[in-house]
């Protein structure tokens, strides 16, 4: 399999469809509106950014391990240091648990406490 040819015949044209109504570009040829780029849909940056997306995607909503079994590594470490990114709402997560944790004034809240 290509997966050049597999990226540009079929997941970029997938991702450039009409922000107004939603048909491919290729399809767009006989709309009453001109053709406008859905900002709304990712833009293709290529097969290791979607597979860095998806470990990212599945460590933050499960575990790493989930993530290094969808991957297929042998190693969690593998998919820990370079396919699963820091994401911004999970940094800032554990800053308010840091801060909680640091503060001498506040007493400690247990785990299940900082989530909410």
């Amino acid at each position: 399999m290509d997966f050049h040819n597999v990226a540009y015949r079929i997941v970029v044209p997938t991702l450039q469809r009409c922000g107004v109504c939603r048909k491919l570009n290729d399809d767009h040829g006989e709309a009453d509106h001109v053709y406008k780029v859905d900002e709304s849909l990712p833009k293709w940056y290529g097969w290791y950014a979607l597979r860095r997306g998806v470990g990212t995607a599945v460590a933050d909503r499960s575990n790493s391990l989930a993530a290094k079994g969808l991957l297929r590594h042998s190693s969690v470490g593998t998919t820990e240091r370079h396919y699963i990114k820091d994401v911004r709402e999970s940094t800032l997560e554990a800053m308010k648990m840091l801060e909680t944790l640091c503060d001498p004034v506040q007493p400690r809240r247990d785990k299940a406490e900082l989530s909410d």
